[in-house]
């Protein structure tokens, strides 16, 4: 079934899925060593950065001093099915973001409702007709910045795919 543009907006998570010829804790090893854990040397080079446990793996890419809230993060777990290793998880917009974002979106609303009760039920000096669009210009204004930030970044999702089937010896699925 497919989503709303605004329900895409607020979560643009992919599923994604990597078997590999590998037992569990040898795929572990691998995307151990194509991840760099170190803050300090992420800092000066770009690099998958995050975590990689058997039970949780949280990956992003790292571009020294360039700050981007909308890049992908990849979160996940390493199961076991028939002999192999299969990491999955998904491909999205950090859980920050997307709360960051409903919380915008949510107060732009609100203002507009409040806005238009000022309008039209209470008694006082009258406000502008335009006055409760404010907030839907600037809920509109939030989400295409949203847009076009996940945009951008789309450049980053296959990046971060690829480097994590490369660590792995596989290929998404």
């Amino acid at each position: 079934m497919s989503r709303s543009f605004v329900a895409r907006l607020f979560d643009n998570s992919t599923p994604v899925r990597y078997r590999c010829a590998l037992s569990i804790d040898d795929a572990v090893g691998h995307l151990l060593r194509g991840t760099e854990t170190s803050r300090v040397r992420a800092l000066y080079k770009p690099c998958m950065f995050g975590q990689v446990t058997r039970d949780r793996v949280q990956l992003q890419r790292v571009i020294p001093f360039v700050a981007n809230s909308w890049k992908p993060v990849f979160e996940g777990r390493f199961s076991e099915e028939v002999g192999v290793a299969v990491l999955d998880g998904s491909i999205g917009t950090s859980r920050a973001t997307r709360r960051f974002m409903k919380v915008s979106v949510g107060f732009c609303v609100l203002w507009s409702v409040g806005a238009f009760l000022s309008v039209t039920v209470m008694p006082g000096p009258q406000l502008p007709w335009w006055f409760p669009l404010a907030g839907l210009g600037m809920a509109a204004v939030t989400l295409a910045l949203s847009a076009a930030a996940s945009t951008a970044s789309a450049a980053d999702r296959a990046w971060l795919s690829q480097r994590i089937g490369d660590a792995l010896g596989c290929n998404a699925s």
